[in-house]
């Protein structure tokens, strides 16, 4: 598990820096703000990485017992958090893209989607 938390650590960072490097021409006035986002994008995107890959692994769906004589399956929450941090990259995204000038809008955009 800790190895699991450090690894995740050094794709943050990764991350981090990759989109620091898309931005790194920003207003000075805006500097602050679009390094926290940054900082939550790169979370956001490195945590989108991992749930992807607990349903590919674990499936849409899970078994479930709650110990009451009930047992079944149910939706994998993961999927319900996926959508959730899929919905905040996409407004981060947005926001951050809305910070550079019309004329350098698509191209950071592309740069963002190119990994």
């Amino acid at each position: 598990m800790a190895k699991k938390k450090v690894d995740k650590k050094i794709r943050i960072s990764d991350e981090e820096r990759r989109l620091l490097e898309i931005f790194k021409d920003i207003d000075e006035n805006m500097k602050k703000f679009v390094e926290k986002q940054i900082i939550n994008l790169a979370w956001y995107t490195i945590s989108i990485e991992d749930l992807q890959q607990s349903i590919d692994e674990v499936g849409t769906v899970v078994e479930y017992n709650n110990g009451g004589g009930q047992s079944g399956l149910k939706d994998n929450p993961d999927v319900k958090t996926l959508i959730a941090y899929q919905k905040h990259v996409n407004t981060i995204v947005n926001q951050l893209v809305s910070l550079v000038p019309p004329s350098q809008a698509k191209s950071k955009l592309m740069e963002l989607m190119n990994e």
